[in-house]
């Protein structure tokens, strides 16, 4: 699973201008906000008759100090571009 997990982590680093991250420091300071956070993955089983198989949900939360909604609906739809139509990397276990 923590291959499934670096590939959105390194993805959101990469085409998101703010932070991500899977834990969040305390006292971070206020030069970081906006940021994600990646909570973990939760899977579940989703096998047939001949094949393994699983499925798997991760929440992205956005946090941000701004007396408004202004930030969170840009970084939610900066997410998305990001994801959406995305082709997820191979892996080599998943």
């Amino acid at each position: 699973m923590n291959e499934i997990y670096a590939a959105l982590y390194t993805r959101l680093n990469t085409q998101v201008v703010h932070p991500v991250y899977d834990h969040v420091p305390a006292n971070l300071p206020d030069s970081e906000y906006p940021f994600i956070n990646l909570r973990p993955l939760q899977t579940k089983n989703n096998d047939v008759d001949d094949k393994s198989g699983f499925s798997a949900t991760v929440q992205i939360i956005t946090y941000s100090q701004y007396r408004g909604s202004k930030e969170i609906v840009q970084l939610a739809s900066d997410i998305y571009t990001a994801l959406q139509r995305w082709d997820f990397p191979d892996t080599a276990n998943f």
